[in-house]
């Protein structure tokens, strides 16, 4: 029931403890079927302009073990590592200006279908 600014609020302060007091532009949008298990993962990626706070993970799934502030060669080499390719390549492209701002990917079983 929430709201993209209101998703994109809650999530980052979870997974590294910052409020956002500005959202951003929409970075990309990204959408993933997977056929062995039928599901779907739909995701929003927007960059954030302003936040407050220090970095500290306070998830309540405990999935995120450890927050940092990466440069881009930093992050791209860590991104490098993740196994799936629609988490992976889109990051990417957005932190080397591969695509521009607004774009859509869209993944079936991590094969891209489209991206535009």
């Amino acid at each position: 029931g929430e709201l993209l600014p209101e998703d994109l609020a809650r999530e980052v302060q979870e997974e590294t403890g910052l409020k956002v007091l500005t959202m951003g532009r929409l970075v990309y949008i990204m959408q993933c079927h997977d056929r062995s298990s039928d599901s779907q993962t739909l995701a929003f990626v927007f960059e954030v302009d302003q936040w407050r706070g220090d970095l500290r993970v306070d998830d309540p799934d405990n999935l995120i073990l450890k927050t940092d502030f990466l440069s881009v060669d930093e992050a791209t080499k860590k991104l490098q590592t993740l196994p799936w390719r629609y988490m992976r390549d889109p990051l990417i492209a957005y932190l080397h200006n591969e695509m521009p701002l607004g774009s859509v990917w869209i993944y079936r079983d991590e094969e891209v279908v489209a991206k535009f």
